[in-house]
C-alpha cells in the first residue's frame, strides 16, 4: 500500500506519520484552550475535502468538586471552567486539530457566550461562516458535575 505512511521513530509500525506544524491565527489573546498547532497526516483524503457538521452549540460549565456528592447534598465547587461544546462542534474541533477542513452549520445567540464559542471554533480552525447569529436567542447550557 503505497499511500500509507509509517512512523520511523517507533518500534511498532504505524499507519500515520504525525508532523506538528504551527498555524497562524489572528493573534488571539485567549490562551486557556487555544491550539496553535495542527497535526498533518498522510492519507488518501483529498486536501480540499471539507467535513461538514450540523448541530447545536452549547455552553459547557465544567465544575470540579472535592468528592462525589451524595443524593441531595450541597457542595462547593473547587473550580469552574466555561467552554463551548456540543456534539457536532466537539467532533469538528477534533477533526480540525487533526488537520482536516471542517465547517459547522448551526445557530448561536448574539451575546458574549455566543461570541466566545465562535472565537473558540475559529481559533481551532473550524469554518464558522455557516453559523447564524440570532439576537435574543437562548443558548443551550450543560452543567456536568
Amino acid at each position: 500500500m503505497s499511500n500509507l505512511c509509517t512512523s520511523s521513530n517507533t518500534t511498532a509500525s504505524s499507519t500515520f506519520n504525525f508532523n506538528i506544524q504551527p498555524l497562524k491565527f489572528n493573534n488571539s489573546t485567549r490562551n486557556h484552550r487555544s491550539r496553535n498547532f495542527r497535526v498533518k497526516m498522510c492519507s488518501s483524503i483529498p486536501q480540499n475535502a471539507t467535513v461538514v457538521g450540523c448541530g447545536s452549540l452549547t455552553v459547557d460549565f465544567l465544575a470540579t468538586v472535592a468528592a462525589y456528592p451524595k443524593p441531595d447534598d450541597k457542595i462547593r465547587t473547587t473550580t469552574l471552567k466555561v467552554q463551548g461544546g456540543g456534539n457536532a462542534a466537539n467532533a469538528l474541533t477534533c477533526l480540525a486539530r487533526l488537520g482536516l477542513n471542517t465547517r459547522l452549520i448551526s445557530k448561536i445567540a448574539d451575546d458574549s457566550q455566543g461570541r466566545g464559542m465562535l472565537e473558540e471554533l475559529q481559533i481551532d480552525g473550524v469554518d464558522t461562516s455557516f453559523i447564524v447569529v440570532i439576537k435574543h436567542f437562548l443558548v443551550f447550557n450543560c452543567v456536568p458535575l
